[in-house]
């Protein structure tokens, strides 16, 4: 471990006293790095109530995996839930959200601009362009995105790049 390394340690915001207060110190006494950032999340709701095995509103993940991939998952995770806030999850919401951004904006434009290249080329050129209309906004919203994934804003990052 660097010394100067960042080492950021991510809690659920119900725990956040322990990984704040008591876990540093168990860390000292054993001479071990402390963490330089501790950052909270906020819980996953599901019918109003917090995501809990014990309530039995889980959410099966490995269901969700399977039929749409991990990314897919992913995705929605990042996308619904502002870093430190609540979030609601729902199946409806899910699959609303892979459809329209996902299968629909994102599938749909990859298909397009594939099908483009191939009757217009027969090919993805070779080509390297690097001063156009995309490459500026993609100079944009990659800086968007950075400074946005540095704060844990990944609802914000997600938006940068989606624009």
């Amino acid at each position: 471990d660097h010394p100067e390394a960042e080492r950021v340690h991510v809690i659920g915001k119900d725990i956040l006293r322990f990984h704040a207060v008591y876990w540093p110190a168990f860390l000292m006494s054993a001479k071990l790095p402390l963490p330089t950032t501790v950052r909270a999340h906020g819980w996953w709701l599901r019918d109003a109530k917090k995501v809990s095995k014990s309530v039995g509103n889980i959410v099966r993940r490995d269901h969700l995996v399977w039929d749409f991939g991990p990314d897919a998952l992913r995705y929605f995770l990042m996308r619904e839930m502002a870093f430190g806030q609540d979030a609601s999850f729902s199946d409806e919401a899910f699959l609303t959200r892979y459809n329209a951004d996902l299968a629909n904006d994102l599938g749909n434009t990859v298909s397009r601009v594939a099908a483009l290249c191939r009757q217009s080329f027969g090919k993805t050129p070779n080509e390297v362009c690097t001063d156009n209309d995309v490459m500026r906004a993609y100079g944009a919203a990659r800086d968007e995105w950075q400074a946005a994934m540095t704060d844990c804003q990944f609802n914000r990052a997600l938006e940068a790049v989606w624009r």
